[in-house]
């Protein structure tokens, strides 16, 4: 019979009154002793109360106090790697300054893309990228598009509409838009994050590392019950001999399965980016549409909590909709000028606001987007629809306490007489 199952054999036969607290106290003396004997194996406490947190580790108390003179002899490594590989991934970012990374996901049958290419300052915040998605699009699909910040200005190129945005200074769209990809693009501070919001009792953390070299560590995350991202689970695959996050993976739960929302792949880590990248000058054809942007963008927060501000800035936009102010609307919206906001409503006229809200945070754990559900009557062609539309709202980059509108979408149908607008 193998020790562990005697072990267990000697539990199931044994009754003992057992003081949690001093099964821990045992636990930290054993490691600590073992730690003064082995070599680069530092001792991480918090990391193992996370994994023995983790449903493959949770053992009842008494168990612990007998498998402890066990393991004392044993040691075996699957017990220390986990926390080893997390203080491995966070010492190997340290050096981070340059970040290739690519994310998939489906829209309705259509799978779309967005491929970035970072450089960090010695903050670690973006001070240069690139950013190509196959589709890019707002309520209206606009076609591909790439963004680029140059550390002075940064400029979008859609073709499919030969318009160029250039806006000196930081992007507007640095946050919403490297938001979609990662909450924090720069990767060295993802397994700090995960320890800190495991400590917190902000996720559950699963460490897995398996024996096979040539295969990942992965480490899950869950979220409580209680929390506003109960139905996502986010799965991190490191590589053992790296120890660098070489994919995620992001599911949300629906109809009671977590289906695949986002595969995000960490393609090169520190390969110096050619500074060309980071330019369009080259790209873009003789005859293309300058368009400046440099007016504030947005709406000052003020006192307001973040549910208020999006609220508020949501509610105006929608108000400049209806009075055909496009260029307040665009203010609000990107910091685009007036003839592009119209561009894109095209026919659609915004006639009537039935109601705005609820104001929540997306469950995405990894956005700090503000969602917004309304419902409108629009006439489209003389005819009136009912929409239900999804507005989100974000802080505005570069410029403090300032919020705008990035994204909205909806659903129509037809329009029953009450809710048609008396003219």
């Amino acid at each position: 019979m193998k020790p562990a199952d005697e072990i267990r054999r000697f539990f199931k036969n044994a009754e003992l009154g057992i003081d949690p607290d001093a099964d821990e106290k045992v636990f930290k003396d054993v490691f600590g002793a073992h730690k003064e004997t082995t070599e680069n194996v530092p001792a991480m406490p918090e990391i193992w109360r996370i994994i023995m947190r983790s449903r493959k580790a949770q053992f009842t108390a008494a168990a612990m106090v007998v498998l402890i003179t066990y393991l004392c002899l044993q040691i075996p490594k699957s017990l220390v790697a986990p926390a080893y590989a997390l203080d491995d991934t966070i010492e190997a970012y340290n050096s981070i300054r340059y970040l290739h990374v690519k994310s998939f996901w489906m829209v309705a049958v259509e799978k779309c893309d967005l491929e970035s290419w970072v450089e960090y300052d010695e903050d670690g915040k973006p001070a240069r990228f690139r950013s190509q998605a196959s589709w890019f699009s707002t309520d209206k699909r606009l076609g591909p598009a790439t963004f680029v910040q140059d550390g002075d200005g940064s400029h979008t190129w859609l073709p499919n509409l030969n318009f160029c945005f250039r806006r000196s200074g930081e992007s507007v769209l640095t946050g919403a838009l490297l938001q979609y990809t990662r909450s924090d693009v720069d990767p060295k501070l993802v397994c700090e994050k995960l320890r800190q919001q495991a400590r917190d009792g902000e996720i559950i953390l699963d460490v897995n590392e398996p024996k096979q070299k040539n295969e990942p560590i992965v480490l899950v995350v869950t979220y409580p019950a209680e929390s506003r991202s109960a139905n996502w689970k986010k799965v991190l695959y490191i590589d053992q001999a790296t120890r660098l996050v070489k994919k995620e993976e992001k599911f949300e739960k629906r109809g009671g399965q977590f289906q695949l929302e986002r595969t995000t792949e960490f393609l090169d880590y520190n390969q110096k980016i050619a500074p060309e990248m980071f330019s369009l000058d080259k790209e873009l054809p003789e005859n293309v549409i300058w368009i400046d942007l440099s007016e504030e963008v947005g709406l000052v927060q003020g006192d307001m909590t973040d549910e208020e501000i999006a609220k508020e800035v949501i509610s105006q936009v929608l108000q400049a909709f209806i009075a055909r102010d496009f260029n307040k609307a665009g203010q609000l919206f990107w910091g685009v000028p007036g003839f592009f906001i119209e561009k894109l409503l095209g026919v659609n006229v915004l006639k009537k606001i039935i109601s705005v809200g609820p104001v929540y945070r997306d469950p995405d754990p990894d956005l700090n987007l503000m969602m917004c559900s309304c419902k409108l009557i629009l006439e489209i062609g003389g005819q009136y629809y009912e929409t239900d539309m999804k507005m989100y709202a974000v802080p505005v980059s570069g410029q403090p306490g300032r919020w705008m509108i990035c994204r909205m979408f909806g659903n129509s149908k037809p329009a029953s007489g009450e809710m048609i607008p008396v003219e």
